[in-house]
């Protein structure tokens, strides 16, 4: 039974048939919207739609088993997909309306921006089935709920995070190490070099040119490229020495586990009574420092590995006393 609802200044029509997906679509006039739906219920009738209606949490599987080895994702982002794939396992796609996205959002104890997040996943999968599988979302009830979601709050941008880690810091949080780790070591080497954590564990002995005192970041990250994306950087203040302060048994220049560096910087941090502290923050401090030491954006680049210079605004939190470099005739 078709239904024609307006909305604004537009007409929706929806098309609804027991043992069929729910169809809908919006018109400028209600006459167009009148007359889809009659085409969509003789299209029914005559079997051009089958009446399937996937599991969602089915769908969700079907990505990660299908399309992840075309197209990976980082390890943290599988873990959320899988974790998806458990709140919404039940759920039919018919039944994905803007009731269902509130409740959703409403159960998920996180951020904003990890929420909107989350229904970024969910949309790239519903996409993909439209696209290949023969599913057919509600789109309008989609962005109807999206929408709403946003203006509730209940998804919106991550907060650019303009934290700075004093020298003071730094001593501190290193006195309060208690660590098998060569924690000073991992830290300055972090703070001159700016690299991730992940691509601390991961540079190899390969990955070094002693001679140009480089260091070659293999599939570093990137919004788009997630394999291949390899960049040469500069090692520059202690950075080098520390590599070659290391110990060659291990294919890995720091053979360590990133959790551990991160559970064991973190608990120093506590022990310090330091608060909204983390280790990315120390890439934060190292590209805001190569900044303050005089260094152009491209200059900066080259180290950080941002494609887009624009990307780097954020890191230019500088210390006003550090513009005492030079005196202004």
């Amino acid at each position: 039974m078709a239904s024609i609802t307006k909305r604004g200044d537009s007409w929706r029509a929806q098309v609804r048939r027991r043992g069929h997906k729910p169809l809908s679509k919006t018109f400028s006039k209600k006459a167009l919207a009148e007359s889809w739906a009659r085409e969509m219920e003789q299209q029914i009738e005559a079997g051009a739609f089958h009446a399937e209606d996937p599991d969602f949490g089915v769908l969700v599987q079907r990505y990660i088993d299908e399309i992840l080895p075309i197209k990976p994702m980082q390890r943290s982002h599988v873990a959320t997909m899988r974790n998806l794939k458990r709140r919404v396992a039940g759920t039919k796609v018919s039944e994905v309306t803007a009731h269902w996205m509130l409740s959703v959002a409403q159960g998920m104890d996180c951020a904003p921006s990890t929420r909107a997040q989350y229904f970024v996943f969910l949309a790239m999968v519903l996409r993909t089935a439209d696209t290949f599988w023969g599913t057919r979302p509600d789109w309008e009830e989609w962005k109807r709920g999206r929408h709403m979601l946003i203006q509730y709050g209940l998804l919106g941008r991550s907060q650019e995070r303009n934290r700075r880690v004093t020298p003071d810091e730094v001593e501190l949080i290193l006195d309060c190490m208690q660590s098998s780790l060569p924690m000073e070591e991992l830290t300055h080497f972090a703070l001159d070099s700016a690299v991730r954590l992940g691509e601390l564990v991961r540079v190899t002995w390969g990955d070094l040119d002693e001679t140009k005192k480089t260091l070659t970041i293999r599939d570093r990250k990137h919004p788009r490229m997630k394999m291949g994306n390899d960049q040469t950087i500069p090692l520059l203040g202690r950075s080098f020495d520390i590599v070659q302060a290391q110990v060659r048994q291990k294919k890995q220049i720091f053979p360590y586990d990133a959790g551990s560096i991160s559970a064991a910087f973190h608990r120093a941090v506590v022990r310090a009574g330091l608060v909204d502290l983390r280790w990315h923050d120390l890439r934060h401090e190292a590209i805001c420092r190569l900044f303050e030491a005089g260094y152009e954006i491209q200059e900066v680049a080259l180290v950080s590995g941002h494609r887009d210079w624009n990307m780097l605004r954020r890191y230019t939190h500088l210390k006003p006393e550090s513009l005492h470099r030079g005196t202004v005739d």
